[in-house]
């Protein structure tokens, strides 16, 4: 902006979310869900992975305990109703999802020796964040911006200084490895942007996956797919698609298949696999998917066996209570059995 010469704004900071429809979340995405980052509010516009981060440090003189956001922006409401002192810490932080506002409510009791306390809260409008980071950015920047942030019209005329786009394989590892969620529903609002420009929904992504279901020799009619992320409790598939699926990459395209085996966590090694497998037959070894919702635990992948073959396996595990440490315990050992078959 500044190198086009722009000094002064004398509207505000208008931002276009017509690219996507107006469903913020996916369907059957749960309602109690609301303030985790793992159920991000979606939009055309996306940033910081729609969550912010909240610290809460103890006040040395005893007042109020110091709130703090990442990034350090107005845009966010702060109620600081919480107390330093010496009793026992019992601090409670949360966006208010009730009222749909991003106002962060901070109750309770910090103890004085406590460490900082940290928080990560999805943020609704996710669209008018970005706008207020932009202006935010600009202003500090030397660019005065007179007015608000806001939405633009649609065909709102405009002139375009500056143009940046990604390539897919440049963003898989990032949705593989950290199991984004937002990244996962914005791969597929992208797919849908290949039949429209405008409006895209699920549906419009949803065809390409029923495509790929095809390719690899399934009906998509026998499965569900909710949507793009897994976060929905209506999607169903089945271990033997999954692994129709990653087989048929593997034999079907080996460019595709490198940029897909690269991108996914490594057993002992990253991801979401860097704590699990570590010093066995599978450290360094199992490239798998999790997937993790309550009482749902599923890892898809590949391992290289003890004959030497690349072996593909899915293990979809669901309907059980508490921790899913025993269920992954289960899955790292069916893993170390499987490279063990020679």
């Amino acid at each position: 902006m500044k190198n086009s010469g722009i000094s002064k704004i004398s509207g505000g900071i208008l931002v276009d979310v017509s690219k996507k429809d107006s469903l913020f979340w996916g369907e059957g995405w749960m309602w109690d869900d609301d303030g985790a980052v793992t159920s991000p509010f979606m939009s055309a516009l996306n940033i910081n992975g729609n969550y912010v981060t909240v610290t809460v440090s103890p006040d040395p003189n005893g007042g109020k305990p110091v709130v703090t956001t990442s990034p350090n922006t107005k845009f966010f409401n702060i109620q600081n109703d919480a107390t330093t002192g010496a009793g026992a810490s019992n601090l409670k932080v949360w966006r208010d999802y009730l009222g749909r506002t991003n106002t962060i409510f901070v109750k309770g009791n910090l103890n004085s020796t406590t460490q900082s306390q940290v928080y990560y809260l999805n943020v609704y409008r996710p669209e008018l964040y970005m706008a207020e980071l932009v202006k935010e950015k600009l202003v500090n920047s030397g660019v005065k911006v007179v007015k608000s942030t806001g939405i633009i019209y649609p065909d709102y005329d405009y002139k375009k200084l500056y143009e940046f786009k990604h390539a897919y394989k440049n963003l898989i590892s990032q949705l593989n490895k950290k199991s984004d969620n937002l990244y996962a529903e914005m791969m597929l609002l992208a797919l849908g942007g290949k039949s429209r420009e405008k409006n895209i929904s699920f549906a419009d992504g949803k065809k390409y996956i029923d495509s790929v279901i095809v390719w690899a020799g399934k009906k998509p009619g026998d499965y569900r797919i909710s949507d793009g992320s897994g976060v929905s409790r209506y999607s169903t598939v089945s271990a033997d698609l999954l692994v129709a699926l990653i087989s048929k990459l593997y034999y079907g395209n080996s460019e595709l298949f490198n940029i897909f085996y690269n991108s996914l966590p490594i057993a002992g090694v990253d991801g979401t696999l860097a704590s699990r497998m570590k010093n066995g037959v599978c450290d360094n070894n199992v490239r798998a998917k999790t997937g993790t919702l309550s009482g749902v635990s599923a890892l898809t992948g590949y391992v290289k066996g003890k004959s030497g073959d690349m072996l593909a396996f899915s293990i979809l595990m669901q309907n059980f209570i508490g921790s899913a440490a025993k269920a992954r315990a289960f899955q790292d050992k069916i893993c170390e059995l499987i490279t063990l078959y020679n």
